[in-house]
């Protein structure tokens, strides 16, 4: 019974507390030093040893925002053939991630948010903008009513 209220107050109040966060929070662009951080980044190659079949590594580095224009904290950002790397986002919205991929494709992921995928081409930095799930709040009020129905019958 302690567990079906932990759930029932995760799933009831998650989305009231990214609603109280996204209304609190105000659409600001993000300040030309963090931008120059984020450029000022070297995409850095692993040197190579005479005879080694390793590929040279590079970073990846970027900004995930909301269609606002606000840094989202906490995003998750992998890349698409290696599952195995992943970052999350800062609280200035920014990641960084190490490959060998010479295209590599990033998926980005936020709570509330739909999934997006991205093909990074260049050293340069990458701006992702995620777009908000219609009726949110709604769809994880039916999901916790199945899921407490559910538990019932058991």
């Amino acid at each position: 019974m302690k567990t079906l209220r932990y759930l029932l107050a995760l799933f009831l109040l998650l989305p009231l507390t990214l609603v109280a966060q996204t209304r609190a929070a105000k659409p600001t662009q993000l300040p030309p030093a963090a931008m120059a951080t984020i450029a000022a980044q070297p995409a850095t190659a692993a040197p190579k040893v005479a005879g080694s079949a390793t590929p040279a590594s590079h970073v990846i580095s970027g900004i995930v925002l909301s269609t606002s224009g606000v840094p989202l904290a906490g995003a998750t950002v992998e890349l698409a053939l290696e599952r195995s790397h992943t970052s999350s986002t800062n609280a200035d919205g920014m990641f960084m991630l190490r490959t060998t991929a010479t295209a590599p494709t990033l998926i980005v992921s936020y709570a509330g948010y739909q999934q997006v995928q991205v093909t990074v081409d260049s050293g340069r930095p990458v701006s992702v903008e995620m777009q908000p799930i219609r009726n949110y709040a709604q769809q994880l009020k039916q999901q916790s009513k199945a899921a407490n129905k559910a538990y019932r019958k058991r």
